[in-house]
C-alpha cells in the first residue's frame, strides 16, 4: 500500500528541518528541537520539550509515526493533542491521535482511561443542536445518549495537524454513545464539527498497528495518564478541617464566659500618670487593709485590667501598668508570685490619604499554678508613654477583674485559624497551579 510522502519545512523558531506528511494541508506543526509551535511560517507558542515530553508522555504503546490499518486503508499517526476537562471536583485528560491516509483521508483515534474510539468526519443530514437541553441526540433516527458535556483545554500537542491549534486553546465538546457507536461534537459560536465512529478494544488497536509495533509493545498494557488525579479525598479532608475549625472558633468564643469572678475592683479615684517618676498604688479595702481575693477553682485564672479612656497626646498615646501578684503568707511573710506587664494606648494617623484610629483599653492574661483556697493581692506601678521626645500625663482609673476556673481560648482559637486558613490556602494554590498548567 502507498505510504505518505514526506516533505520538509523549516522551523520558524530555530530553522531546523521538519518532516511533514500532510503536505500543503498542514496548518500547525511542532519542532522537536526548540519546542516551537508553528502556524506555517510563524511561531505561535513555545513548549518546554525536556519537561513536557515526560509530563505528557503517551498513555500506551502509541507514538508518532506508527502505521496501521483501519477501515481497509493504511494510516499513519502524524499528530497528537492532549486535552483537559474539569469540574468542581476533579480533572481528567485524554489524547486525540491524528491519523492520515495516503489518499488524504483523516481519522481520529481517541484514547482515555476507558479505552479507544475511532472517529471520522460526519456530515449530518439534519442540524444537530449542541445547545439543546435534551440528554439525547438523534442522528439518522439513531438515539445517542450524551455521556459528557463540557469545555476542553488543549495543554500539549506534537507532530502536525491540518487545523490551527495552540496550547491553552479551549473548545466546547459533547461525547455521545449508542451501544458501540460514538458521536463527538466540538463547537464554538463560529463553527461546529461532528465526528462519528465506534469504540475499539486495546487488542483491536494493537492488532491494527501490529506490523509496525516493536516486539515489546505486544505485551504492553494501556495506562492512565500520570498527571490525572482525583482530588476528592483532598476536598473531603479540607472540608472536615474547615468544619472543625469553625466549631473550634465558636467554642473558643463561648469559653470566655466560663469561670467564677472572685475579684472585681476599681479605684475609688483616679490618678495622674506621667513618664517619670512611676506612680505606685494598690487597692485599699474599707478598713484600710489590702484588698485580696481567693482562688476558688483552677487550673486557669483569667486576669483582666481595664483602663478608662484618656485624652489624645501625640500620634500615639498611652501608659504602662506593672502589676505584681503577691501570695498572702503567715505573719506578714507574703510571697511574690510574678509580674504582669500591661499597656493601654491610642494611636491615629493617615495611610495613603485615609485617616485611621486604633486603641486598646483592656489587657487580658491567663495564669496557671495558683493555689486553690489561697489569698492573693496586687500592687501596681504606672507610667505614661514618652513619644516624640515629649512626656505625656493624664488622669486615669484602672479596674481589675479576676476569674477563677477560666478557660484560655487562644490555643483553641489558633487551631481554628489554622484549620480554616489551610484549606483556603490549598484551594488558592490548587487553582493557581491548574491555571498555569
Amino acid at each position: 500500500m502507498a505510504e505518505l510522502r514526506v516533505s520538509q519545512v523549516e522551523c520558524a523558531g530555530c530553522g531546523s528541518k521538519i518532516d511533514i506528511r500532510t503536505g500543503l494541508r498542514v496548518k500547525t506543526f511542532t519542532c522537536d528541537y526548540c519546542g516551537a509551535v508553528c502556524d506555517n511560517d510563524q511561531v505561535v507558542a513555545m513548549q518546554n520539550q525536556q519537561e513536557i515530553k515526560t509530563r505528557y508522555a503517551p498513555m500506551s504503546f502509541l507514538k508518532l509515526g506508527l502505521r496501521g490499518e483501519f477501515l481497509g486503508q493504511r494510516y499513519q499517526i502524524v499528530g497528537r493533542i492532549r486535552l483537559e476537562g474539569h469540574d468542581d471536583e476533579e480533572r481528567w485528560f485524554w489524547d486525540e491521535w491524528f491519523l492520515m491516509s495516503s489518499s488524504g483521508f483523516p481519522l481520529w483515534l481517541i484514547e482515555d482511561e476507558h479505552g479507544f474510539s475511532l472517529l471520522r468526519i460526519h456530515v449530518p443530514t439534519e442540524f444537530i443542536d449542541p445547545y439543546g437541553p435534551s440528554d439525547t441526540l438523534y442522528v439518522a433516527q439513531t438515539p445517542f445518549q450524551i455521556k459528557e458535556r463540557g469545555i476542553a483545554r488543549l495543554i500539549f500537542l506534537e507532530g502536525e495537524l491540518t487545523w490551527r491549534a495552540r496550547p491553552g486553546q479551549v473548545s466546547n465538546y459533547i461525547d455521545c454513545e449508542h451501544q458501540h457507536e460514538r458521536l463527538s461534537i466540538e463547537y464554538s459560536q463560529s463553527e461546529i464539527q461532528y465526528t462519528r465512529g465506534h469504540a475499539l478494544s486495546v487488542d483491536m488497536v494493537r492488532t491494527a498497528f501490529a506490523g509496525d509495533l516493536p516486539a515489546e509493545a505486544a505485551t504492553m498494557t494501556k495506562k492512565a495518564p500520570a498527571e490525572k488525579k482525583d482530588p476528592k479525598a483532598l476536598w473531603y479532608i479540607g472540608g472536615i478541617m474547615l468544619i472543625a475549625g469553625l466549631i473550634a472558633l465558636m467554642v473558643s468564643f463561648s469559653t470566655e464566659k466560663i469561670g467564677e469572678v472572685v475579684f472585681d475592683e476599681g479605684m475609688p479615684r483616679g490618678f495622674t500618670i506621667q513618664a517619670f517618676p512611676e506612680v505606685e498604688f494598690q487597692y485599699p479595702s474599707l478598713n484600710g487593709k489590702r484588698s485580696t481575693f481567693t482562688v476558688t477553682s483552677g487550673p486557669v485564672v483569667k486576669i483582666q485590667f481595664m483602663s478608662t479612656t484618656f485624652p489624645w497626646g501625640p500620634d500615639e498615646t498611652g501608659w504602662w501598668l506593672t502589676a505584681t501578684l503577691w501570695e498572702v503568707g503567715d505573719k506578714g511573710k507574703d510571697k511574690r508570685v510574678g509580674v504582669i506587664e500591661a499597656d493601654f494606648w491610642r494611636a491615629r494617623g493617615y495611610d495613603e490619604g485615609e485617616y485611621w484610629e486604633e486603641e486598646k483599653f483592656v489587657d487580658t492574661t491567663y495564669v496557671k499554678g495558683l493555689k486553690k483556697g489561697q489569698k492573693y493581692y496586687f500592687t501596681f506601678a504606672a507610667a505614661g508613654f514618652k513619644a516624640n521626645g515629649r512626656t505625656y500625663s493624664a488622669y486615669v482609673r484602672v479596674r481589675t477583674r479576676v476569674v477563677a476556673g477560666a478557660w484560655n481560648p487562644y490555643p483553641l482559637r489558633m487551631f481554628s485559624y489554622g484549620a480554616i486558613g489551610l484549606p483556603v490556602i490549598m484551594l488558592i494554590i490548587f487553582f493557581a497551579l491548574r491555571h498555569n498548567d
